[in-house]
């Protein structure tokens, strides 16, 4: 028609069917001459089927998420920002966006691989699809984080309603590949009548009451308020700062000591972080610690700390060079460290940038973070021994493990939890379990250190129960390096 109509046509885009019914897309150009006398159309068809095909696949991988086929985080945000600036021009117009994060989801994957993994976000995808209307939007933000835009509410109510129906619908069990299982979600809710200026910000605020119901037990949802957007600055504020605490050097180490019962003498200190923020004062690491773990600076901060408290022993041991420093410096791994590939090679590195004899270092980890990974536990723990590394389960007694279990890894060292000695005197079922711990500690040859002494009758009980090592503020605050240095100088003379 374009040929008759205009005597030529350039780059049109044609779909044919073959005679075996199959469409192809084609390009089309062509024109008009005259040849004796009679007017001769032509023209030329390319077949760009396979090239159309993998335009549409790219577009299509651009904005949907390829496992769950929901909408990416790509174009949530633009959805999100469309409708933003709807309620801009509109009085009177409300939405909300929910942030969902499932819980538990990478005990799923471990358990039972990633197979059942992916088919359980697939099977999510849908059931919060079921739970909205046609014209909100259910994305995959990644990982096990979905989110959704309610677009046109009335009121929080009516948001309710939609939270109530995909907790309902979570709660029905999951079955795939002859796996049933059951999952829940935390989820954070923003609503636009606290006013925003970016689809980011309301990202950010429905992530944060996510988070304030995921550490309110999993399973329930939190509304986002002004008093938590405060405290979400403030939090904010308190994550660049520590970004830079490095830096800054405003990070220190206090030293705890750990005491021999029956001499006395001090056997040894454990390495404790503080933060000298310049505007808070001295933050102690509950203050901060949760912060470092949830943006993977607490592997900055554990080298730093392995360096300089390594660092500081061995210039107490070179100031003395009789020997009489001969005691070991306690140092925290995280899970996140202890799993880092390069953890034996860092250890190494700061051994022998020290100078420390691996001998006096003492590694403390937790019973929980061995008992995740039983073979990489294994094979890393025999590797730090091999250097004469000791190794302490830190905080036993709170995990699953039994110590049955714990002495099939090279472990030198058991630290009783603060709580059980704590009770020491008003709760026999806790004298029961520091007792048994100590029991088959010793016929193990496995010393126990009791952390957590604060008064005279807690002591006298552990030394009648054989204790051999403690710590608390009964003999000691932590104290700075040249407090700590001076304790051990009074002790020698």
């Amino acid at each position: 028609r374009e040929l008759r109509e205009h005597g030529a046509v350039a780059n049109a885009e044609i779909v044919l069917t073959r005679g075996t019914g199959e469409e192809i897309t084609c390009i089309v150009n062509g024109g008009a001459q005259v040849v004796d006398g009679g007017l001769v159309y032509h023209a030329v068809l390319q077949d760009i089927t396979a090239q159309k095909r993998q335009q549409n696949e790219l577009l299509r991988t651009a904005f949907q998420d390829p496992l769950t086929e929901l909408p990416n985080r790509s174009v949530f945000m633009d959805r999100l920002g469309r409708v933003l600036s709807h309620s801009r021009r509109h009085v009177g117009y409300r939405f909300a966006v929910l942030f969902l994060d499932l819980d538990n989801f990478k005990q799923v994957n471990d358990s039972y691989g990633h197979i059942v993994g992916d088919r359980l976000l697939q099977s999510v995808a849908r059931r919060l699809e079921s739970c909205v209307r046609q014209e909100d939007t259910v994305a995959r933000l990644g990982g096990d984080e979905f989110a959704v835009l309610l677009d046109t509410i009335h009121d929080t109510t009516s948001v309710m309603l939609v939270v109530e129906r995909i907790q309902q619908a979570l709660a029905e069990p999951f079955t795939s590949e002859n796996v049933v299982t059951g999952i829940t979600a935390s989820i954070g809710i923003a609503l636009s009548v606290s006013g925003y200026d970016y689809p980011e910000d309301l990202i950010r605020d429905a992530d944060a009451a996510m988070y304030r119901a995921k550490m309110s037990g999993r399973d329930g949802y939190v509304i986002f308020d002004s008093d938590m957007h405060e405290r979400a600055i403030a939090q904010r504020q308190l994550e660049d700062d520590l970004r830079a605490a490095i830096q800054r050097q405003q990070l220190a180490i206090q030293y705890h000591p750990v005491v021999e019962l029956e001499s006395g003498a001090v056997a040894g200190l454990e390495a404790l972080i503080r933060w000298q923020h310049p505007h808070r004062g001295t933050l102690m690491p509950s203050e901060f610690m949760p912060i470092a773990e949830r943006t993977g600076l607490i592997v900055d901060f554990g080298w730093w700390v392995l360096r300089e408290a390594c660092h500081q022993l061995r210039t107490w041991q070179l100031q003395h060079p009789d020997g009489s420093f001969r005691l070991t410096v306690s140092v925290n791994l995280s899970t996140k460290q202890f799993v880092h590939p390069q953890l034996v090679t860092r250890i190494d590195e700061v051994m022998e940038e020290t100078g420390l004899d691996p001998s006096c270092l003492r590694l403390e980890v937790t019973e929980s973070v061995i008992m995740h990974n039983t073979e990489l536990a294994s094979r890393l723990l025999g590797q730090l021994r091999e250097r004469g590394i000791q190794i302490c389960i830190d905080d036993f007694g709170t995990g699953y493990s039994s110590l049955r279990k714990l002495s099939e890894f090279p472990i030198s060292i058991l630290k009783i939890d603060s709580s059980f000695v704590r009770q020491l005197g008003s709760d026999d079922s806790s004298a029961e379990v520091v007792e048994t711990i100590i029991a088959l500690g010793r016929s193990m040859s496995i010393d126990a250190i009791a952390e957590g002494v604060e008064t005279p009758e807690q002591l006298e009980r552990l030394r009648r129960m054989g204790t051999r090592f403690a710590q608390g503020y009964l003999f000691s605050l932590p104290l700075a390096a040249d407090e700590a240095g001076a304790l051990l100088e009074e002790a020698l003379t």
